[in-house]
């Protein structure tokens, strides 16, 4: 069965591929050689990379097309290879008549406005963005507003270089963040309800220093009002959200202060620590050393693992991009909590259309995933298995961006939000894109591997009495410009026989969210 697995992602990747022709590549760029290059290949472009320069022909549709063009490329260079096509690998040097620079990085706090994650991909140079197709014109280019490039006259040689080695200056946001939901819950004598508002007042600022080093803020005053089963509880209070000072563009990196870390799907961390990091992220091996604990309780409303006073992290991740947007990770985490010392250990396999997660600790766990991208639209299906006696760690929160790179929500269900333990999901997920919105509906299916009076969210769970959890939906909606985000959510658990022997078994939970920057 594995090998038939295999075999069938292989086939599926082989036949979903462009190809293109490396014809050499060197370590500095000749601005001689590349026209040269272009004269000879009208379809040729060279490219930089973190540490060589490559001289290449793109695309051809299939490994045929270019196999045929081969003989061409070998009258002029010895030993051409063929590979496939990476529409956004590498920064565009020169392109026939032009040289084009990408000036699409803006390190002003617009990945904090956009509310998105900003991906350093070590395939480029100190995590310039680059430009999004490069085998379409010069005008072509001019024409999409989502680039801003620059198109330099032949006279000028020397590329500009938009990264963060050499910043100075600062800059500052102020932002107001209202959260609230809704609840009705499972219903027995003792647990009735549950709603909960939040009003945060927050304040970003950063400052560039010493060429290499950033120093960075996020603080908010918060206030709140909790109602759970009757209970009305109202407070106040200052939340510094993180605060930390890093360095940029050496071998190894250095970070010390409050961050949120996480994983690229948050299956194994995601969590607002106190840190000290070692790491490096401009290279396809790429690293990240952690040591971390939390000097206070998390204040963060969103999350209701808020208890981490005390505990003591060891983080360990190598990832290898052995091809463009293709991974492989290797995770190892200690964590010393309340209970006993828990060890994990983790590998991770994706790319642009499949991902792979499997854990080991006191049992096994995975989740396996197809993710395919038609226009506007993103269809994705998955299985996640937890045995009997795995558990993901504390900090992971199952909330993640990875299926649209601009709408983080909970892909195990927005309701249920289950640690993967002594459980199988089943789930598909539609997502849409136009303009400034997203849509996203996603259908669970939960079952237990083994039948326990398993308290799966301690809020508004209760002990099951089957293997039968039940089935939840997802209706999830967002509006994302640069100044502001508006993000609405329906979640429906319906209660399988697990919960047959509760007056409601079915959960109903809607959600807002609303923040805007100002200055």
């Amino acid at each position: 069965m594995k090998i038939i697995l295999i075999l069938f992602i292989f086939i599926i990747d082989l036949l979903a591929s462009q190809y293109s022709i490396i014809a050499f590549s060197t370590k500095n760029y000749d601005e001689k050689m590349a026209k040269k290059f272009i004269s000879r290949f009208p379809n040729g472009i060279v490219k930089q990379y973190s540490k060589f320069v490559e001289y290449k022909i793109e695309p051809f549709k299939n490994y045929k097309e270019a196999q045929k063009f081969l003989p061409n490329v070998k009258k002029y260079y010895k030993y051409p290879l063929i590979i496939k096509y990476n529409p956004n690998l590498g920064k565009v040097l020169y392109k026939g008549d032009y040289e084009v620079v990408s000036n699409n990085y803006k390190p002003l706090l617009s990945h904090i406005k956009n509310n998105t994650n900003s991906y350093n991909h070590s395939w480029e140079i100190n995590n310039t963005e680059v430009l999004k197709d490069i085998n379409i014109s010069v005008k072509d280019y001019l024409k999409d507003v989502s680039v801003n490039v620059n198109i330099l006259p032949k006279k000028v040689n020397k590329l500009q270089n938009i990264n963060e080695c050499n910043l100075t200056g600062s800059d500052y946001n102020f932002y107001i963040d209202i959260y609230a939901n809704k609840y009705d819950a499972q219903k027995d004598k003792t647990k009735l309800y549950g709603d909960k508002e939040n009003l945060k007042l927050g304040f970003i600022y950063y400052k560039y220093f010493w060429n290499r080093w950033k120093f960075y803020t996020d603080d908010r005053i918060i206030l709140k009002r909790d109602n759970k089963n009757g209970n009305k509880n109202y407070n106040s209070y200052l939340d510094v959200n993180e605060l930390y000072i890093r360095n940029y563009c050496y071998q190894t990196n250095f970070l010390l202060g409050r961050k949120k870390t996480k994983d690229y799907r948050s299956w194994w961390y995601d969590e607002y620590l106190d840190e000290v990091s070692l790491f490096n992220e401009n290279n396809l091996l790429t690293y990240n050393l952690i040591l971390a604990t939390r000097i206070n309780n998390l204040t963060n409303d969103e999350d209701s693992k808020s208890n981490l006073k005390d505990y003591k992290y060891l983080i360990a991740h190598l990832n290898y991009e052995y091809y463009y947007q293709h991974n492989l990770g290797l995770f190892y985490l200690y964590e010393n909590g309340l209970e006993n010392d828990n060890n994990f250990l983790g590998i991770r396999l994706y790319n642009d259309w499949y991902w792979i997660d499997l854990g080991i600790h006191k049992g096994y766990g995975f989740d396996i995933g197809l993710r395919h991208k038609y226009n506007n639209f993103i269809f994705a299906g998955s299985y996640a298995y937890g045995s009997e006696n795995f558990k993901q760690p504390y900090i992971a929160t199952n909330r993640s961006d990875y299926l649209n790179k601009n709408f983080s929500f909970r892909y195990y269900g927005e309701v249920l939000d289950p640690n993967l333990s002594n459980l199988q999901i089943f789930s598909l997920y539609g997502l849409y894109d136009f303009d400034m919105n997203s849509f996203i509906l996603a259908l669970h299916k939960y079952d237990q591997i083994k039948q326990k009076n398993t308290i799966y969210n301690g809020d508004y769970f209760y002990s099951s009495k089957s293997k039968d959890i039940g089935s939840e939906l997802d209706i999830l909606y967002q509006y994302l410009n640069n100044q502001n985000k508006l993000k609405l959510g329906l979640g429906m658990f319906i209660g399988g026989s697990a919960y047959d022997y509760l007056q409601q078994k079915q959960i109903y939970k809607l959600f807002l969210n609303y923040r805007y920057y100002f200055k």
